[in-house]
Order: structure tokens, then sequence, then C-alpha cells
């Protein structure tokens, strides 16, 4: 009823945290509990998604296929949280892999939108059939009916969105996220549609592009900027020496002959005025460092079944004008 994967129940059993939320759960929506999650899922719509001004096209896109805004909750995905969220899946990234996790979530607040599903498929809960939607991390496991393939998202550290997989993960990562208010998501999820739910998405989304940078979010592009900015700053004596070991480096993973050790990268940054965490540093960084310690494998890997093509199941896309 709550997940396909009896390894995560056995691991998720062990783990205090989420029988405090699974039983929090309980109390919100007792035996109705099951039903009422497979009926719904999670999108949370992070900053990288913010900067590159793809909020309402994800609004389009669940629309499309069949999700109903319900709810929006304005949160800030801070280094505990982001830990918090992707904790079993972080023991097989590097540390410069979760770093850079932390400095594309840590950008800006984020959005967790609870939808209902209203085009449901027998047998697969909402946030499973999200998931699949949504598409993998990696671009080339994407196909073009992906959200992910939708909004351009360069991946796989910069992904632009997140789903929860199944239902057991959306009680454990709501209760992550929204602590004690995470009781707010389930009365969203038992009672009817609010007229203004939609509305309320949108002004949430109309007030963050307000209040952070837009950027293309693309990584050669950031790439070529860095260098330019660096070949600038080596004509300045102060900060040759560091701006030469910066443009060796780049030289170094651009050619493929080898990955870049983070903290080094943004010293040398950092001692030539560069904000390491700024947007095109990030970028860098998400292609170019090790993600993951070859010895240590993905845990509760979700299947990604090819979708179909964008198919309009429900509603024409009305969100154009915050695309």
């Amino acid at each position: 009823m709550f997940t396909a994967d009896r390894s995560k129940i056995e691991t998720f059993a062990d783990d205090p945290a989420f029988e405090q939320a699974f039983l929090s759960a309980y109390e919100a929506l007792s035996e109705s509990l099951a039903a009422v999650l497979r009926h719904h899922a999670f999108l949370l719509i992070q900053p990288d998604c913010l900067a590159k001004r793809m909020a309402g096209r994800c609004l389009t896109f669940v629309e499309q296929h069949g999700f109903r805004p319900v709810a929006t909750v304005r949160v800030r995905l801070d280094p505990a949280i982001v830990s918090g969220l992707w904790f079993y899946q972080s023991q097989s990234s590097t540390p410069d892999s979760n770093t850079i996790g932390d400095l594309v979530c840590g950008r800006s607040d984020s959005l967790l939108v609870v939808l209902r599903d209203e085009a449901p498929e027998p047998d697969v809960p909402g946030s499973l059939r999200l998931t699949r939607l949504k598409g993998p991390a990696r671009p080339e496991r994407r196909t073009a009916g992906h959200l992910r393939t939708l909004i351009e998202a360069q991946g796989p550290l910069v992904v632009l969105v997140h789903t929860s997989d199944e239902p057991l993960d959306m009680i454990r990562e709501s209760a992550i996220i929204c602590g004690p208010s995470a009781g707010d998501l389930y009365s969203a999820m038992t009672g009817p549609v609010p007229d203004d739910a939609r509305t309320r998405l949108i002004a949430h989304i109309d007030a963050l592009y307000r209040e952070t940078e837009a950027h293309d979010l693309d990584s050669a592009a950031a790439l070529a900027r860095l260098r330019d900015t660096l070949t600038a700053v080596g004509r300045d004596a102060r900060g040759a020496q560091a701006a030469r070991r910066l443009l060796s480096t780049l030289d170094t993973v651009g050619a493929g002959d080898g990955v870049l050790d983070w903290q080094p990268f943004a010293n040398d940054l950092h001692s030539v005025g560069i904000d390491p965490g700024s947007w095109d540093p990030v970028l860098i960084g998400s292609r170019y460092v090790q993600l993951d310690v070859a010895s240590v494998p993905r845990r509760f890997a979700v299947a990604h079944p090819e979708p179909p093509e964008l198919v309009c199941k429900s509603q024409t896309a009305r969100s154009e004008g915050t695309a």
C-alpha cells in the first residue's frame, strides 16, 4: 500500500524519525492514510528551477498529465533538510557532490506543491506516476516526454525538481521538510481543492521570481564566462597566480583529463573575489566533480519506463503567463 520495495520498509523501520513521521501521518488521516496518499503527490520546485524561470512550465506539465495543485508551501532547504531528504542516496555520493547539492538547494526558497492525481492509473500511486513522468536525473536516460527534458535540466546535480517516489517517501519527506507543520499537508489532501489553490501557487512563483536572480543554468556558457573573468583577473598581479591555477584546472577537466577537486577550486575562486557559491562556479562543479563513490551502490532505485509524449489529459495549458 505504501511501497513496492520491501527493503525500503525494513530500512525505514529502523529510523526513529520515520516512526514519528508515520505516527503523525496516521494521527492526521487514520485508516484513510494509504488511500489519501495514493491519490496525491509532492512536487518540489527547487531554486535552480526558479532561477531558470521554469516553474510555469512545471505547472503546465503536471496539469496536462492530470495533476491538480491543492496547496503550496514555501520552504527553505537548509543543509540539514537536504541531508535528511537525500540521506540514503547520499551515502553513495562523494563529499564534493553533496556540497554542490547543498549549494544548489540553498540558493533561495523552494516551493513544495501538493498535487491531487485526477487521472490515476490502476495500481500506480500518484507519487510514482509523477516520478516516472519527471524523469531520471541523468539526461541520457530521459526521453522527450519527461518533465526534466521539457524544463531543460542539465543534471545530474542541477535537476530543477524533485518528487517523492512513493507514499512511504511522502510521509518521510514531508516530515523532514515541514516538521510539525506536515499535518497541514495532510489536511489539504482530505478537503476539497480551494478555488484559489492554483492562483496561490502562481503568486508564490511570481514572488520568488522577483526575489531571485535569473540564470540560464548552461554549464558550457558558465565555463566560458568564468574563463573570461579569470583571464581578466589574471592581468592583475594580486590575483594572477590563483587565476592561472583556476584556468589550468578548467583546461584539465574540460579536456576530460580529471575530475574537479571542489575545495581547492572554491578556495582559489574566493581568493580572486569570485563567490564559489554563485551559479557559474556551481554549474561547473556539478559537471566536473566526482559524483559517486564507485564501491557504494545507489539505494532504492525507482523504475523509469519511458513515458508517452506530452498528451493533455485534463486541462489545456493555463500558466503561460508564468512560464
